[in-house]
């Protein structure tokens, strides 16, 4: 058998510049399209509850200042974050407005906690593709971020067969998938560029982290 060990590709930046490290390359030279004005400027819509959106929104504040590395030898894997803002790394600024801002009433994500996994999945779905449909006919909505609902339980690997422990976990079932069936849906259905966030882990204030890499989060 032959191996052939190709070369890490270079990434391409502002002006032309290129790294191998999409962090290293923002850094230094900044985001490729950083030529083009429409994209400074990211009106953002976001759906889920009023705690959700307000957290996320709290969060996504605090990363617009630099966050500290995590103290590590790796200095090069673990790096500081530079902060989201028009002067570092992606240059681009994030604006709020309540208009794109589609809240959830808590009652109808009760609701889910009392359906089959499958059925609390789809239902959720439902519930947030609505909004993304709303979203869609804003024209000034660049990108929509997706506030998990919590009362979804986690889906991760099922986990071993205690009594087959050498035999590989069974993955969840696809429609069971929040994330996935919402992406194939949304992709049908919107236009917008769209992101989902995992209310509880990731609402975490960054000031009560200064000693974790953005990585690691």
């Amino acid at each position: 058998m032959q191996l052939t060990i190709l070369e890490e590709p270079s990434l391409e930046f502002s002006s032309g510049g290129r790294h191998i490290d999409p962090r290293h390359g923002l850094r230094d030279y900044g985001p490729a399209d950083l030529s083009n004005p429409a994209l400074r400027n990211l009106r953002v819509g976001i759906i889920g509850t009023r705690a959700a959106i307000d957290g996320l929104k709290g969060w996504l504040e605090r990363c617009r200042e630099p966050i500290e590395a995590k103290n590590s030898r790796l200095g090069r894997l673990f790096v500081p974050f530079p902060g989201f803002n028009p002067e570092e790394s992606f240059r681009s600024h994030l604006i709020w407005d309540p208009r794109l801002e589609r809240e959830l009433r808590n009652r109808d994500l009760e609701r889910l906690k009392d359906l089959s996994a499958h059925d609390a999945t789809m239902a959720a779905v439902d519930l947030y593709v609505r909004e993304l449909g709303v979203l869609d006919e804003e024209p000034l909505c660049d990108v929509v971020i997706v506030a998990r609902p919590d009362e979804l339980s986690e889906r991760g690997n099922l986990g071993p067969d205690p009594d087959k422990p050498w035999k590989r976990a069974a993955a969840p079932d696809r429609a069971e998938d929040f994330r996935a069936v919402l992406k194939a849906r949304g992709a049908c259905t919107s236009r917008r560029q769209f992101h989902s966030a995992w209310s509880k882990p990731n609402l975490v204030p960054p000031s009560s982290q200064r000693n974790c890499s953005p990585s690691q989060r």
